[in-house]
This record gives C-alpha cells, sequence and structure tokens, in this order.
C-alpha cells in the first residue's frame, strides 16, 4: 500500500526569548547560549492510504508541534516531511499550496479556529474560492451547501455565525472546512477533547464514514486511549518528544512492550477490575523539555532503568512485524 504522508527524523525546537542564558564551556572560553525549548526530538513515522495513524501520549509530549510542523504552521529544524515521496519547500508558494490542499488541519478547540466574524458559508467557501476549486459563486454555494450536508447540518446554517452553533456543531463546521479542498490526508488535532462526552462519539463516527467515503487518511493527534482504540489502524507511542513505541493498534494493546506504554495502559479507567494490564505506576515528574535527561528520556521515571539507560538513548528496533520500541528492556517482565 502508498506510503501518504513519511516524516523522517524531525526535530523541532522553540527558542526561549527571555529568561537566564545558558552557557557552555570550551577551550577557548565560556559562550552564552540562549536557551531552547526541545518540542520534537528525531521523530519518524509514516501513514499509507486510506489508514488511521494515532499519535498518543500526555500533554505537551509533542504531539501537536509534529502536527503543526507537518503542515508547516511551524518550521522545523531539522528532518523531511514527504508527502507521496516528495518534500515541499515553504519558499515555493505554488507548491506550498498545493500541499495544503492535499492535507488539511482539523483543530481541537472548534472555538477559537472558527473566524467568529464570517459566515458559516463564508468560513467554508473562502478556502474554496481562493484555490479555485469551484469557477464562481453560485457553484461555492452548491459545493458549500454539499458539504455541510455530509457533516450533518443544514443548509438554512449557511447565514448563521460560529456563536450560534454548539461545540459539536462547530466542530463539524471545521471538519467541512477541510474537506472543502478534497484533501488525500486529514491532520485531526485533539478533535473531540474539547467536546462532551455525548458528543464525542457522534463525531468520530462521523470521521471514519468520511474516511471510508472520501478514502481519506488520518492522523489523529490524541492522548484519550480510547479514542484511539475505536479509530486507529496503528499507533506511535511519544514520550517527551520521541516515539518510544509504534506498532499496529491490536498489537500493541495485546501486548504493549514499553514501560511506558505499559504504563499508561494500566491506567486506563476499569469497572469491576476489568482491565487487562498489571498496575504500573509513573513515578516522578516528566523532565523539563528544555533540559532533556541523558541516554533514554524515560530512564527517570522507569522501574527497570540501569545504568545503561542513563548513559545511551536506546534507538526504535523492530522487535516483531513492525513492532517498534525503543528500549533496552523490552523483553523483561514487570
Amino acid at each position: 500500500m502508498e506510503k501518504i504522508l513519511e516524516v523522517k527524523n524531525l526535530v523541532v525546537e522553540y527558542p526561549l526569548k527571555s529568561g537566564i542564558l545558558d552557557f557552555k564551556v570550551s577551550k577557548s572560553g565560556i559562550s552564552r547560549l540562549r536557551p531552547v525549548v526541545h518540542a520534537v526530538n528525531d521523530v519518524s513515522f509514516s501513514i499509507k492510504q486510506g489508514e488511521v495513524f494515532a499519535l498518543v501520549g500526555e500533554s505537551g509530549c509533542g504531539k501537536s508541534t509534529v502536527a503543526k510542523a507537518i503542515v508547516k504552521l511551524i518550521d522545523k529544524k531539522s528532518g523531511q516531511i514527504l508527502f507521496r515521496g516528495d518534500e515541499t519547500s515553504a519558499e515555493n508558494q505554488d507548491s506550498l499550496n498545493e500541499f495544503r490542499r492535499n492535507i488539511q488541519m482539523i483543530f481541537q478547540d472548534p472555538y477559537s479556529s472558527l473566524n467568529p466574524r464570517q459566515k458559516v458559508k463564508d468560513i467554508i467557501g473562502e478556502p474554496i474560492a481562493y484555490h479555485r476549486i469551484r469557477p464562481n459563486k453560485a457553484s461555492v454555494l452548491q459545493l458549500v451547501s454539499e458539504l455541510m450536508e455530509k457533516v450533518g447540518l443544514s443548509n438554512e446554517m449557511m447565514e448563521r455565525y460560529p456563536h450560534q452553533f454548539s461545540g459539536g456543531q462547530r466542530q463539524r463546521i471545521g471538519i467541512a472546512r477541510a474537506l472543502s479542498m478534497n484533501p488525500s490526508l486529514i491532520i485531526a488535532d485533539e478533535p473531540v477533547s474539547a467536546l462532551d462526552v455525548s458528543i464525542q462519539a457522534q463525531i468520530l463516527n462521523l470521521l471514519m464514514d468520511l474516511k471510508d467515503e472520501f478514502n481519506l487518511s488520518i492522523l489523529m493527534i490524541a492522548h484519550d486511549l480510547s479514542v484511539v482504540k475505536h479509530i486507529s489502524d496503528r499507533i506511535g507511542i511519544m514520550y517527551l518528544g520521541k516515539i518510544v513505541e509504534s506498532g499496529e493498534k491490536d498489537q500493541i494493546f495485546a501486548e504493549p512492550k514499553h514501560p511506558y506504554t505499559r504504563a499508561l495502559f494500566s491506567a486506563i479507567p476499569i469497572i469491576e477490575d476489568t482491565n487487562p494490564y498489571d498496575p504500573i505506576e509513573i513515578i516522578g515528574e516528566v523532565p523539563s523539555a528544555r533540559m532533556l535527561p541523558s541516554g533514554c528520556f524515560y530512564h527517570t521515571r522507569c522501574p527497570l532503568a540501569d545504568e545503561k539507560c542513563i548513559a545511551m538513548h536506546p534507538e526504535l528496533v523492530d522487535i516483531d512485524d513492525d513492532h517498534f520500541v525503543s528500549c533496552y528492556h523490552w523483553q523483561k517482565q514487570f
């Protein structure tokens, strides 16, 4: 199956513009360094045509930064982002426009991602007109009407403003806007985390129906493991800007190998002791992304950590038919 998106060795850093400076001591003397936040640290993964790949992890682990780097809302420090085998330069506007037509994003907050001064017909129709997907205003409005019907909204709502809709309806508008470009890949950045639980399943089911209808690939950014289990084909577990485990969803849920993955799964809320994973407590706090730990980033919280973990970072290796793990002790029992 064709790889529609490949992310290779992605690194993203945020420079801190204020605060205490770091110092570097060398033979030539002491130099001052502006500190940076190491948001994404050498992340690689791929997404095949028609599949859902989910990035999972705690808040602040770099999931959303990966998404924003892919659509070029932020700059990467190094690495490659390939769409259908080609890398798009931000300097070539025509190429960038074509790239963004094919990769659309659904944002986490349906309240702030819509322009409050625009009517729904303009929110959905503006990108259609800008990219000249339809030749005239009448055909643009016709497509807007069709898209609203696809996401479960009536035509009478076209003249309304975002504040006149509920959170779930606003997210449907965001989905319709993303579909307006007829994309090949949709990046959904925590698309249901800001919604009521009763609405979340409706939005997830809508995304799955649209995926099948339009043969979409989806990069799902999530922290809720129940969402991931419901919607994904493959998953990648992120910790402190790195993927520590990735593979087929069923394989990882059945046999998680990395200590962090096991700890996440053992924390799933349960009823009457139905959680199949032995409880593993995640000790301590997440280290600062400004001062990364040596060796394996997880060693400061891992019950299996030893001197090797502190000294060297383990590579992400294939242990069983595209099941990748970054851990020296993945074979140990907990």
